[in-house]
């Protein structure tokens, strides 16, 4: 059962890109919080990025630290936004999962009733809360990126991590009862392959824009492929 639901979850994912739902939700949930990110990144990393350097050039006028400084201020900002926009865009995700569960559970699985076992503001509260702590200690560790290889592995195994411990719960916590969640845990060989997908595909350039929402609908198909099973 366990390598179907796998295999299922992926062919019905594709499938649901040719539906129109699927790009009205894309837009809803992950083109416009871009455009807003985008916004606050150029203005106020653009504002942060002027002040310190009129700091340091009126201090010294070696050239060599200017060009670190440079350097490494393009960095921290590009690392800034993108952690920005996967955070946003899980948050955001993750409580518009309703505008995801719904489409799927009526055009896949409308004989599966929803037996969530968390709901309303403790559930947003949640998505929020376990966002930000699991992006602290990515940040507590991201001098991990400056060692070759690991810089490759970390991201992905982290990824992997954050989206068992947030998408696949969140899903979990609105199809299934407490009982059902336990036991899809126990599916670990499935749930490591699909957190590595979801790792992988965030390396792809400008993948990482779409690939949340995707990872939304996959673990939703998988979720919901286990309850049709289980019951």
């Amino acid at each position: 059962m366990a390598g179907n639901l796998f295999i299922k979850s992926i062919e019905r994912t594709i499938r649901s890109i040719f539906t129109p739902w699927f790009w009205f939700v894309l837009a809803k949930v992950v083109i416009l919080p871009l455009i807003g990110i985008i916004f606050i990144a150029v203005f106020f990393g653009g504002t942060f990025y002027d002040t310190i350097y009129n700091f340091l050039a009126s201090f010294t006028q070696k050239d060599f630290w200017l060009v670190v400084f440079k350097f490494a201020s393009f960095l921290i900002i590009g690392i800034g936004f993108l952690l920005l926009y996967l955070s946003a865009v899980i948050v955001i995700v993750s409580m518009s999962l309703d505008l995801i569960i719904s489409p799927v559970r009526k055009k896949y699985y409308p004989q599966i009733d929803l037996r969530g076992f968390r709901k309303g503001f403790r559930t947003t509260a949640s998505i929020i809360l376990r966002t930000v702590f699991y992006y602290s200690i990515y940040i507590l560790l991201s001098p991990l990126l400056l060692i070759p290889v690991i810089n490759m592995i970390f991201p992905i195994i982290f990824t992997a991590y954050l989206l068992d411990k947030t998408l696949l719960y969140e899903v979990s916590s609105i199809v299934l009862t407490k009982e059902e969640y336990h036991e899809l845990l126990k599916l670990k060989k499935d749930r490591i392959i699909l957190g590595l997908l979801g790792g992988i595909s965030e390396l792809i350039p400008l993948a990482f824009i779409f690939t949340p929402f995707l990872q939304a609908i996959l673990y939703t198909h998988f979720v919901f492929l286990f309850a049709e099973n289980k019951r």
